[in-house]
């Protein structure tokens, strides 16, 4: 089996079945054709605007079709990304 990067197989299943559920959020939903063209946009402003050349970024924004564009984004730009997960946890109410 040949292996190939995450972005450039999912970029490869959006060629094939455009028009399929990629992406569910609640009563959202985004097909494979959208979240391509989304993360590609979102890498060439990256590119553009030199924030992402083969650097480590990362992401802070709750799981959901945001941040799957912004998880593709990134990895097209040739960078790594993480999730951001805070060490501050919030307070309970009454705290």
């Amino acid at each position: 089996m040949k292996k190939t990067c995450l972005h450039h197989q999912f970029s490869t299943i959006a060629g094939q079945c455009p028009e399929q559920t990629a992406v569910v959020q609640g009563e959202k939903t985004v097909s494979f054709r959208r979240l391509d063209r989304e993360s590609d946009r979102l890498a060439t402003a990256l590119r553009t605007n030199d924030e992402a050349s083969g650097a480590s970024v990362a992401i802070y924004m709750p799981p959901g079709i945001e941040f799957m564009i912004a998880a593709l984004g990134i990895l097209k730009t040739g960078s790594a990304m993480c999730r951001w997960i805070s060490m501050i946890r919030p307070k309970e109410p009454g705290q």
